[in-house]
C-alpha cells in the first residue's frame, strides 16, 4: 500500500468530529496536563499544522488519556508519514525502546485502550512505514507483535 492510501485510511478510519472536551483529554491535573488540555482545546486533529506536530505540539501526545490519543493519533500517524522532521510522537507511544519490560507493554496496552482493531492496524502500518527509514529508533518486531495481539482481542 502506499502512503497516500494509508493516510486516506486513516482520515477514514478516524473521525473529526466530535472534538473531545478538553477535561477528557488528559489523564491528570498535573501543570503538564492543563497546558497540553490548553494546546488542544476545541482544536479538531485535521487543522493541526506539521509545524505545530513537529514543534509546540511534539510530546503532548504521551501526555493524553486513551481518549486524547484516539482523537489526536491520526494527526500525529499522518505527520510521521509525511514530515522529514516528525519527532515520531504517534510511533513512539506504541514502540518499545530498549530493554522490553512489563511497564513498557502496560503502556503501550493502555494508550492502544480506546482504539479499535483497524484503527491498531492502521498503527502497525504506519510503525512499519516509519521503520523502512528509521530501522533504529525502537524495537518494531514485540510493539507490532503486542498491538497485533491488542487487536485480536478487540476484534
Amino acid at each position: 500500500m502506499s502512503r497516500e492510501q494509508l493516510i486516506e485510511d486513516i482520515k477514514r478510519a478516524f473521525p473529526v468530529k466530535p472534538v473531545p472536551n478538553r477535561v477528557w483529554l488528559v489523564v491528570d491535573g498535573s501543570p503538564e496536563s492543563y497546558e497540553v488540555s490548553l494546546n488542544f482545546e476545541d482544536v479538531a486533529w485535521d487543522q493541526l499544522t506539521e509545524d505545530d506536530l513537529n514543534t509546540k505540539l511534539q510530546s503532548d501526545l504521551i501526555a493524553m488519556s486513551p481518549i486524547g490519543i484516539r482523537y489526536y493519533l491520526p494527526a500525529y500517524l499522518i505527520n510521521s508519514l509525511t514530515s522529514v522532521e516528525s519527532a515520531d510522537s504517534a510511533v513512539s507511544i506504541f514502540t518499545l525502546v530498549g530493554r522490553i519490560s512489563d511497564k513498557h507493554r502496560d503502556r503501550i496496552r493502555e494508550s492502544a485502550s480506546e482504539l479499535s482493531a483497524e484503527q491498531i492496524d492502521l498503527v502497525i502500518q504506519v510503525i512499519r512505514e516509519v521503520e523502512k527509514d528509521r530501522p533504529y529508533f525502537a524495537n518494531y518486531d514485540e510493539s507490532i507483535k503486542l498491538l497485533k495481539q491488542i487487536a485480536a482481542e478487540r476484534a
